[in-house]
């Protein structure tokens, strides 16, 4: 949540131009009243207007809110305050080593209790680590330093490609330093290089010269410090739009250093102790155009505000969505794990399918059959990956293709009797999938352990028993880890699922209620832990409720994935591999 003293209908206005036309957010900056960035960046205009003045008085960063977040404190990380959902807040950023690589996983403000992005990213171990926006697509881009040979090499990684590509690179002639940071340094709108030397000054270099020219320097104040611990931070104290660079100083008492990019210093005693182990980072958290201090001790965040609150200011609050959808990275996959993702068809017979069911995903789009088809997912071929498949109702066939791109059908076979429905699931544990029938006239399983041959369909079936009640909507799943699919079935007059870990005539073993009238009951392994649990898709909001236990409650992760024009979304699930 952001704050402006804007009047109500501007931020309405504003809000739904910056949604519709995608608007650029300046790192830094009041969102509200300066960050557009469209006449920054259009030829012929000038440099940088001032800053739009704060709405709040400047406060000493009083003790203030304090949160547990799903980011703790990890000695190896690199922490930052970044903008990776779009939104214009500051999210909290952690990158640690993983494997070969780094994962970055972000939390998203005010409450930091969930993460909202996840990536694995192939970057060499040793690496200083930075991040902030390069491309202008209003979401924080990787930066990647190496000075292991004494001077400092660049790369960039792009956001949009999850930092998989290398966007823009630099060899410069810049000496290794102890710290290093971003920021904007001078009027081009471009990201400049900050080195500071920890008994000497902050150097900031342009990117416009390639990292050759240095902006200016900024020398902190260090006399008395002795062995007391103190951190650097980059943020903008006086407003005017400069650079300036804050030294805190850790223990108790606790006091902030501050050099402005005029020169100026000012010294702000804190009140209230700051731990020596706490890691300290700076951006404007509440929008009122000034820098507030993030303390970071164990899992514990604190937030202390740089801007005061009169009790008379009247402060408009925005970027509080009436239909929250949370911003969700989605369950996490182990290396190395095969987990469910989901998907969907629309009317036009066009199969979307998620690299993974979270928060900036990619997503792999084909056409393959006829818009009146109903849609499934197996692994056919028994090579791991789930691809599409077809009952086609006007001829009684089911259609299989090996591949989830637009193509012909690889395999056919008669299906079953009108009215039947087709499920999907490897009932014997050979690691293939294979086309089964529900009978809702009988609600009665016939299960099959081959897929059919042509107009023979699919012959006699290997199981059939009886479960559940007429009018229950069965789905399939490997519910209790064996290795062999199991059914369920969910009561939508009731909302509840039924669980049946054996394929026989019988009564459920779990059974809970989960999901809403109208809501579409699948199941998938979504964490790889060999499990297959439930989900739903709520199509009055085009959005996936994820539970990592087969139980009743409050679903795990929530996905919004579905037909952005008003068409139909029929769900489906899979294991599946987006962008081969």
């Amino acid at each position: 949540m952001l704050v402006t003293d804007m009047p109500a209908w501007f931020v309405a206005a504003f809000s739904e131009a910056g949604f519709c036309w995608g608007g650029n957010w300046i790192q830094v900056k009041d969102a509200m009243h300066y960050s557009w960035s469209g006449p920054v960046l259009t030829p012929g205009y000038g440099p940088r207007p001032a800053p739009y003045p704060p709405v709040t008085d400047a406060a000493p960063f009083p003790p203030g809110t304090t949160v547990t977040t799903v980011l703790p404190d990890d000695p190896e990380a690199s922490f930052f305050l970044a903008d990776l959902s779009g939104d214009g807040a500051p999210d909290l950023v952690r990158v640690r080593p993983v494997g070969g690589g780094v994962r970055v996983e972000a939390a998203g403000s005010p409450s930091f209790d969930r993460i909202g992005f996840r990536a694995d990213v192939p970057v060499p171990a040793g690496r200083e680590l930075l991040m902030a926006d390069h491309d202008g697509d209003g979401r924080a881009d990787l930066w990647v330093l190496d000075d292991a040979d004494g001077t400092l090499s660049v790369e960039v990684r792009s956001h949009r490609s999850r930092y998989r590509e290398v966007i823009a690179a630099w060899s410069t002639a810049i000496p290794a330093a102890d710290d290093y940071g971003l920021t904007h340094g001078d009027d081009d709108f471009a990201v400049d290089l900050v080195t500071l030397d920890r008994d000497g000054p902050a150097t900031i270099w342009s990117q416009r010269s390639g990292f050759a020219d240095p902006v200016t320097t900024l020398t902190p104040d260090r006399s008395g410090l002795g062995s007391v611990s103190w951190a650097p931070a980059l943020g903008d104290w006086d407003v005017d739009g400069r650079t300036d660079l804050y030294l805190v100083v850790k223990g108790d008492p606790a006091e902030v250093r501050v050099v402005t990019a005029t020169g100026s210093r000012t010294t702000i005693p804190l009140g209230g102790a700051v731990p020596v182990a706490a890691r300290l980072l700076l951006a404007d958290y509440d929008g009122d155009g000034r820098d507030d201090l993030y303390l970071l001790h164990d899992d514990r965040l604190e937030v202390r505000l740089g801007g005061a609150r009169g009790s008379g200011e009247s402060l408009t609050s925005w970027f509080e969505s009436v239909n929250e959808v949370p911003w969700d990275a989605g369950p996490e996959c182990p290396t190395g794990a095969v987990c469910a993702s989901v998907g969907f068809v629309d009317d036009l017979g066009r199969w979307h399918l998620a690299e993974f069911p979270g928060a900036d995903h990619d997503t792999d789009v084909f056409y393959y059959g006829n818009p009146d088809d109903v849609p499934f997912m197996g692994d056919w071929d028994c090579d791991g990956i789930d691809t599409p498949g077809l009952y086609r109702r006007s001829d009684g066939y089911v259609y299989l293709r090996d591949a989830n791109t637009e193509g012909v059908a690889d395999r056919s076979f008669y299906f079953g009797n009108p009215g039947d429905v087709p499920l999907v699931g490897d009932f014997d544990g050979d690691g293939c999938d294979t086309v089964s029938i529900y009978r809702p006239s009988e609600h009665r399983f016939y299960l099959v352990d081959r897929l059919g041959d042509g107009d023979e369909g699919l012959g006699e079936a290997d199981r059939v028993f009886t479960f559940g009640d007429p009018g229950d909507v069965p789905f399939v799943g490997d519910f209790d880890g064996d290795g062999r699919d199991d059914v369920g079935l969910h009561r939508v007059s009731t909302g509840r699922v039924y669980l049946r870990l054996e394929q026989t005539d019988g009564v459920a073993d779990v059974e809970f209620v989960y999901g809403d009238p109208g809501d579409t009951v699948v199941a998938g392994d979504w964490d790889g832990d060999g499990v297959d649990t439930v989900g739903v898709y709520r199509p009055s909001e085009g959005t996936w409720y994820l539970n990592l236990e087969n139980r009743s409650g409050v679903a795990d992760h929530v996905v919004h994935f579905h037909a952005h024009e008003p068409r139909e979304t029929i769900p489906v699930v899979g294991s599946f591999r987006v962008g081969d």
